[in-house]
């Protein structure tokens, strides 16, 4: 072993072993071999890896792999926004009853029209009865002929637009705004009709109409060339008072 001299004036000893390699120069310049030192599992079966899949294999756990296992179904309460719903079911498998499928019923039209803010049935019935049909005017021959207009409350001019009650059907013989007035006095349950402010006339029952008269269930009207028939709602047996 060589020696070398300390800053102490004393030898140093200095153990050299020669380096020896754990490979062989072959090896490192060997090429790449994939089935080198490849391996097979003891028991791997070539049968199961193209096998089809199935749901009857063992320790299958989902209640799809079984048809016949049983499950539990229950009514429970589901509580949306604080209103109390129907009940609805929930299916509980037997072994595991934490696991449970909850299905909340759909909420009806009349939620879905109130969260969108459009008016509920109630509302839409308060509307209606602030001018309910009281009777009728029907078409019977002329432009329109099978057409029905409604009369209401009050005074209900009649015209070819712009009016109450319009009979748009192709009549230009009818005056735009009021050819006649068609009246229901709701105290006395009880119809007239008079003119109106156009220039044309209107008849009732073949009488040109000069002054507010009354008007009888089954009347015939005419306004240039349509004829109409009144068919009363309200009168001595019903009224909406």
């Amino acid at each position: 072993m060589p020696a070398k001299i300390g800053p102490d004036g004393k030898p140093i000893v200095v153990d050299t072993v020669p380096f020896k390699a754990d490979y062989q120069d072959d090896d490192a310049t060997a090429p790449y071999d994939p089935n080198a030192d490849r391996r097979t599992p003891s028991n791997f079966d070539e049968d199961e890896a193209t096998a089809p899949f199935s749901t009857q294999t063992a320790g299958a756990t989902s209640p799809m792999a079984d048809p016949t296992r049983a499950l539990d179904i229950e009514e429970v309460e589901v509580n949306i926004r604080g209103a109390k719903q129907a009940p609805v079911s929930a299916v509980v498998e037997e072994d595991d009853e934490a696991t449970q499928v909850y299905r909340a019923p759909r909420p009806s039209s009349s939620t879905h029209a109130a969260e969108a803010g459009a008016p509920t049935e109630a509302e839409q019935t308060s509307v209606a009865m602030q001018d309910p049909p009281v009777g009728w005017l029907v078409v019977t021959d002329g432009p329109g002929k099978g057409e029905v207009v409604t009369i209401g409350y009050g005074q209900n001019s009649v015209g070819r637009s712009g009016a109450r009650i319009n009979l748009n059907f192709g009549d230009s013989e009818i005056s735009r705004e009021s050819h006649i007035t068609v009246i229901y006095d709701p105290n006395a349950r009880a119809f007239y009709v008079g003119p109106g402010t156009g220039k044309s006339l209107g008849y009732l029952n073949g009488s040109p109409i000069l002054m507010p008269v009354a008007m009888n269930n089954s009347d015939e009207l005419k306004l240039g060339a349509t004829a109409l028939r009144f068919v009363a709602l309200c009168g001595e047996g019903f009224g909406w008072e």
